[in-house]
């Protein structure tokens, strides 16, 4: 038998959601179509569930004072599965937790956070409850009680 050379798949990294992502594939020739899905699919999560980005659809629905939010087919996807979660842990995984992870120092994003670590500038406080999200997925819209925090 002839020797073959190992496959050497292509592989593209880029930087996203505060940490990075790879790509790899097979065929080498598919590595930039595969990169173009992924950096797209990236930036739409990113759009719709950052607690960060004023454009942000979820930094919408954290600050709309009890109001409902109608919100994309994506973040009432990412929505769904987090409620599920919570339902299915009874609640150890708990999607009301972000002012939780904001007293303890995440309040800005990945890079920004690493550079500033120091101690507790406030005691933890626990989540208000996954119960409280009021979510409808047939008409996409979500409401979360005033001062209620999504992540």
């Amino acid at each position: 038998m002839p020797a073959t050379s190992p496959i050497v798949p292509g592989q593209r990294t880029c930087r996203a959601l505060g940490t990075y992502a790879t790509v790899a594939t097979t065929d080498p020739a598919a590595v930039e179509e595969a990169y173009a899905m992924l950096t797209a699919e990236l930036a739409a999560v990113d759009a719709a569930c950052s607690r960060f980005r004023r454009d942000a659809e979820l930094w919408r629905v954290n600050h709309a004072r009890g109001r409902p939010v109608r919100v994309s087919p994506l973040l009432a996807e990412a929505l769904a599965v987090a409620l599920a979660a919570a339902r299915l842990t009874g609640g150890d995984v708990d999607p009301t937790c972000g002012t939780s992870l904001i007293r303890l120092g995440y309040d800005r994003d990945f890079a920004r956070a690493r550079r500033h670590t120091s101690t507790l500038r406030q005691p933890a406080a626990p989540a208000p409850g996954w119960r409280s999200v009021e979510f409808d997925p047939v008409l996409g819209q979500v409401r979360v009680p005033a001062g209620v925090v999504l992540d």
